[in-house]
């Protein structure tokens, strides 16, 4: 947190930085921290299960899932089975990995 804070306050970052690693370490001279994109990578997704239009379910999916996946998951969900009560979809809309409208009737 010092290591951030030294260009915006550097009186203040180097006094608490001496006081914590003694006297002849210097904030300043310090390496600027790497960030890991491996810890900011994105792991799941919330799917949001819509039928007709109005939010059924949300799921949690992978962050790669395709739309087959989508549409699996989507219709094994017991909140879309209770919905759609044995009728088969007319149309199945997918916009990985965030959304799928199931359109039931005509």
């Amino acid at each position: 947190l010092l290591l951030l804070l030294a260009p915006m306050v550097p009186h203040i970052t180097a006094e608490l930085w001496e006081r914590r690693h003694g006297e002849g370490s210097h904030i300043h001279a310090e390496r600027w921290p790497v960030a890991d994109p491996a810890l900011a990578a994105v792991q799941t997704e919330t799917m949001v299960v819509q039928v007709n239009g109005k939010v059924r379910d949300r799921l949690q999916v992978a962050a790669d899932v395709d739309e087959e996946e989508m549409q699996r998951l989507a219709l094994s969900s017991e909140r879309v089975q209770a919905v759609l009560g044995g009728q088969s979809p007319s149309r199945v809309i997918t916009r990985p990995p965030k959304l799928i409208n199931i359109v039931v009737g005509g």
